[in-house]
């Protein structure tokens, strides 16, 4: 749970990027952003995984782990959403469904 946090809150702050593209549509809607929820929101997760990650793995596990989440997520993030093809997003959910499943076990 605190990697799903990670990556919902790194995702939420890159879209508030001025270098986020322009052409990322979700659920068939464009994104609009509004910064200051989207910043709140997306602190708040982060927050939230650290948290949790201290909380399961303890102090200097967990906070090891959630930079390490979230360096891996804005790197991913970076990388990947810029390439603006279809088969970017399964690409994507793939590799983050994934990730997410590897640590649950």
């Amino acid at each position: 749970m605190p990697f799903l946090f990670a990556i919902i809150g790194c995702f939420f702050l890159y879209r508030t990027s001025k270098y986020f593209p322009a052409g990322i549509i979700l659920l068939k809607r464009p994104i609009r952003p509004q910064n200051r929820y989207l910043k709140i929101i997306g602190s708040f997760f982060l927050l939230a995984s650290a948290v949790l990650s201290t909380i399961v793995y303890g102090l200097g596990t967990g906070l090891f782990i959630f930079f390490a989440a979230v360096m891996f997520n804005f790197c991913f993030m970076m990388i990947v959403l810029p390439l603006n093809r279809k088969w970017v997003y399964l690409v994507a959910g793939i590799c983050m469904a994934l990730i997410v499943f590897e640590n649950i076990l």
